[in-house]
């Protein structure tokens, strides 16, 4: 039997050589295909070898065709994915910091609470005398209702008052003391002309009981004698009216003019209410009214808003586990928010006599401290200079330092004022 022996070809081995190349490459591929995703999952490659990113080939290679990969520089490092950061959940601040000071929030207000004002008489607003921000004393006008029909009363009790006092006058100057005497003349001399009447009767009657002087003689006589005694009896009565009801027509009168005295006085009160002052010294803060409109006695709300804004004080709060240590006789200073830099040093002006209630701040996490806090508000005085403006209803942090002794001052009772703070007054007296 014949042995058949096969020489190959020049293009049979080329073809048998790109298979070669073909599987291997696709064995390559596979792998790192099934390396790659344990890397990116560990995060990194291996500090001694590292893989290099391998694009997607363009085109599966068809035969007699290279497979083309196109790879990375291995010196580069493979990007990373994006590491988001975990939030970590608000948390409460303590009232006692690492400093050991008890911090609380405050708040700035007046020392004084805001006087609104109304007005006592109903109106229409004729003017307006000021403007919000303006400054202004005690007792300056603010502004004015229409006063026409006050005006005009006025003008009528001041006619009533004229006449009562001319009336007045009159009785005053009437029964002068020669009408006096002249009024007892008058009845002296009707009293001689009734006895020389009555002797005259007498004696016609005398003659005419003798039936010597008619009867007609001795009824002109008894007539005369009547009359007479008429007149005397006038007289007498006028001098006594005179005398007697002089002193109380006086008192009338006086009376009349007291009355009418009364009621002027009273218009011009009410005439001077139509101007609204000013009750204390401040700044205005509101202005609620213009002119034309209806300014009524019913408090609805302030026509004007006043407000003492030349000492401020800052309301703490003071958390109630922080009260052991607290003392208002201890040192205590402000920061602003926003400017941690400036710290304003305070002075212990007051402290409310019971503990309040709030809900959790804006700066704490309500859902891990669902529970309301329980604090003890205590004013402190800011100083009048200060290098920045402050702003009532500004918020503040303040820095209490703390007592080790718990009983060295009850937060309930205000402490005896030291040396800086004994020209402080409390609420209601004036600051020197």
């Amino acid at each position: 039997m014949e042995r058949l022996t096969f020489k190959p070809s020049g293009r049979s081995v080329l073809l048998t050589a790109l298979l070669v190349v073909c599987l291997v490459e696709t064995v390559t591929l596979l792998e790192l295909g099934r390396v790659r995703p344990h890397a990116e999952a560990r995060g990194a490659t291996t500090p001694d070898r590292q893989s290099p990113e391998v694009r997607p080939a363009r085109q599966v290679p068809r035969t007699g065709q290279t497979a083309i990969v196109e790879a990375t520089n291995p010196a580069i490092p493979a990007p990373q994915p994006e590491k988001k950061e975990a939030i970590s959940p608000t948390r409460k601040v303590s009232p006692a910091c690492a400093d050991g000071s008890i911090r609380c929030r405050g708040l700035i207000e007046t020392r004084r609470e805001n006087v609104p004002v109304g007005t006592l008489v109903a109106g229409v607003v004729s003017e307006v005398y000021v403007e919000r921000g303006d400054l202004v004393k005690k007792g300056d006008a603010l502004f004015r209702l229409d006063d026409r029909d006050f005006r005009m009363q006025l003008g009528i009790a001041t006619a009533n008052l004229q006449v009562a006092e001319a009336q007045l006058d009159r009785l005053l100057a009437a029964p002068r003391q020669g009408d006096v005497a002249s009024a007892e003349a008058s009845l002296e001399e009707a009293r001689a002309h009734l006895g020389d009447a009555e002797r005259t009767y007498r004696r016609s009657q005398t003659l005419y009981d003798r039936k010597v002087e008619s009867a007609q003689d001795r009824d002109r006589d008894r007539y005369a004698y009547i009359a007479s005694k008429a007149v005397v009896a006038r007289l007498e009565a006028e001098l006594k009216r005179i005398r007697t009801t002089w002193d109380k027509d006086k008192l009338t009168a006086r009376a009349a003019v007291a009355q009418a005295r009364a009621q002027v006085e009273s218009l011009q009160v009410s005439l001077g209410r139509l101007i609204v002052r000013a009750a204390i010294d401040g700044r205005v803060l509101r202005v609620g009214v213009r002119p034309g409109q209806f300014a009524g006695t019913a408090w609805n709300e302030p026509l004007v808003v006043l407000c003492d804004c030349r000492d401020l004080v800052v309301r703490a709060d003071v958390d109630e586990s922080a009260l052991p240590r607290f003392a208002p006789q201890a040192k205590a200073f402000a920061t602003l928010k926003g400017r941690a830099g400036l710290v304003l040093p305070l002075t212990y002006f007051d402290t409310d006599p019971a503990i309040i209630t709030q809900p959790p701040g804006d700066d704490e996490d309500s859902a891990s401290n669902p529970r309301p806090r329980r604090v003890l508000q205590v004013l402190y005085l800011l100083p009048r200079e200060s290098p920045v403006v402050l702003y009532a209803g500004q918020e503040m942090e303040v820095a209490i330092e703390p007592v080790d002794d718990p009983s060295a001052g009850d937060p309930g009772r205000p402490a005896q004022p030291s040396a800086p703070s004994a020209s402080v007054s409390r609420r209601d007296d004036v600051v020197r």
